[in-house]
């Protein structure tokens, strides 16, 4: 705020931030005080994954924007791709792309949850499934990118843990590969071969102006919530692009509002996210617990990889990593807490069989 020009809008800025921590990591901590809290919000996001797919599913065939169930902006809900086949937007912005980064990062944090835990397996393959469908049919390739990311790690992951099934791990995987390319991809073919108004080609030279954004301010950053304000006193002269308001570039736009300071803190606070992630999925115990953690790197992982290539969907990314660090955040302290209740009776019974001379 010190070194912005819309000191309102910066200030604004700080309110959502502080918004949406309280409401998706505080409140998510709070509402969790028991491993059956925990099982139920985890299948929370299995229901909202197939929810969230089908939905898709039907917008793409019915091309219809079911305003209905919206839960945000859907104004301009109605997208069409190049085939003239209408693009999934869900229920959360109206934007194909927030909606494919949502339900990736749903897809991501099931198939972890799903490696180590056996409840509800039929209905979480089942919202896997449709939760795919609606992710090719949203046609954002930043989503598919963030989701291959995430994928690949899972894999590698599975690989690394499995040492003795690699061979099996490998058939499997191709088998999958092989089936879900002969459905779904005419459909990311058309996509990715289609013209996309020049979309891809003009991220060049906005990363150049956010370049120089940077250079100019790059301590503290032009202010938050500002760039596409501040970003027109670096605009060329005949500079004709359709997105000239934006740098679709995540790390680049926090840094060129922020400056130096803010991009270190973005850092360290991802880097507490990955630390929290591992740690919870390096608990000895299978279970849920070990799943929200292999879960969570995923989408980190998937987010990370989204962020390079689209910024539209940060408040939502924001969001969505803060519900599934709380997440990790409840089940390392319900693990704890069954490990002290366990040693606590241990020992119980420990002074109990010496009582009784046993």
């Amino acid at each position: 705020m010190v070194n912005s020009n819309s000191r309102p809008s910066t200030f604004y800025q700080v309110v959502m931030l502080l918004q949406v921590f309280a409401l998706y990591y505080f409140v998510v901590i709070r509402s969790i005080n028991s491993r059956k809290d925990l099982d139920l919000a985890v299948r929370a996001t299995t229901i909202s994954l197939f929810f969230q797919g089908a939905l898709g599913c039907l917008q793409f065939t019915l091309g219809k924007d079911w305003g209905l169930f919206s839960t945000g902006n859907m104004q301009n809900a109605i997208v069409y791709g190049a085939d003239g086949m209408m693009r999934a937007v869900g229920t959360r912005s109206g934007k194909p792309n927030a909606y494919g980064m949502i339900v990736a990062s749903l897809l991501l944090f099931n198939l972890g949850v799903l490696r180590y835990s056996s409840v509800s397996t039929f209905f979480r393959m089942t919202a896997l499934a449709t939760g795919l469908c609606g992710l090719v049919f949203s046609q954002s390739r930043g989503a598919w990118l963030g989701f291959a990311a995430g994928l690949l790690g899972f894999l590698l992951y599975s690989l690394y843990a499995d040492r003795g099934q690699r061979l099996k791990l490998l058939a499997v995987s191709g088998a999958v590969a092989f089936l879900g390319g002969l459905i779904l991809l005419p459909i990311i073919n058309q996509r990715i071969a289609a013209d996309d108004n020049n979309s891809a080609q003009s991220r060049v030279p906005l990363t150049q102006i956010a370049f120089q954004m940077i250079a100019t301010h790059p301590v503290l950053g032009v202010g938050g919530n500002t760039y596409k304000y501040e970003m027109k006193d670096y605009v060329p002269k005949n500079f004709e692009q359709q997105y000239v308001d934006q740098v679709h570039n995540h790390y680049l736009l926090v840094f060129a509002e922020t400056g130096l300071v803010g991009i270190v803190c973005w850092l360290l606070l991802m880097k507490a996210f990955v630390m929290e992630g591992v740690t919870c999925a390096r608990i000895p115990e299978r279970g849920t617990i070990k799943g929200i953690g292999l879960g969570f790197v995923l989408v980190l992982a998937q987010v990370s990889v989204h962020w390079v290539v689209e910024t539209n969907a940060g408040t939502i990314a924001m969001a969505t990593l803060l519900v599934y660090s709380a997440l990790a955040t409840a089940a390392l302290s319900n693990g704890r807490l069954n490990s002290n209740v366990d040693a606590h009776y241990g020992e119980v019974d420990y002074e109990m069989t010496r009582a009784h001379g046993l």
